[in-house]
């Protein structure tokens, strides 16, 4: 448990290691957060387009047209109505409330603890902070960097820092 919070009492310490545990608890507790978050958020914002499909069946937009054309479709029982664009961004971005504020909140809050946890997990692997930057490669460092946030640390001290598993440099097993 205490692993789980430690990149927050360490919020900005760029320096030294992190090892596998502390990065996947912390990666852990983040993603069920913010997925509860999300999911209120997504429950809100489809009961919204529900109940603006109900406004539109009953006819409060029937008599709108367009000035350019365009229309957002929404499907009621297999009948589809025609809602003013305007209308419709209205109702999405009002069904964010509360939730959508409070995601960005913690998503500010932890921005700088998951990017100190990052570079301290890149730091365990002899690695600097800004290879995070290969994660802009579309695709490929993407999963690259996956791959080496799942790849051990190198046993002993490294430039970084010393070993968070205190495994001796007697741990090296090909040297």
């Amino acid at each position: 448990m205490n692993y789980m919070f430690l990149p927050l009492k360490r919020y900005a310490d760029f320096s030294g290691r992190s090892r596998r545990l502390e990065f996947w608890l912390w990666a852990l507790i983040h993603t069920i957060v913010a997925g509860i978050l999300v999911a209120i958020i997504l429950v809100a914002a489809f009961g919204s387009i529900a109940e603006l499909a109900n406004r539109a069946a009953a006819g409060e937009f029937a008599n709108y047209i367009p000035s350019d054309g365009a229309y957002t479709y929404v499907e009621l029982n297999g009948e589809h109505y025609g809602i003013p664009p305007e209308v419709f961004l209205q109702t999405i971005l009002g069904s964010l409330g509360i939730p959508g504020v409070l995601l960005g909140l913690y998503s500010l809050a932890v921005f700088i603890p998951n990017l100190a946890v990052v570079v301290r997990r890149l730091h365990d692997q002899d690695k600097s902070g800004w290879w995070i930057l290969i994660a802009l490669i579309p695709l490929i460092g993407g999963i690259w960097l996956f791959i080496l946030y799942l790849i051990d640390g190198t046993p002993g001290p490294n430039r970084f820092g010393p070993d968070p598993k205190a495994r001796g440099a007697e741990a090296r097993v090909f040297s």
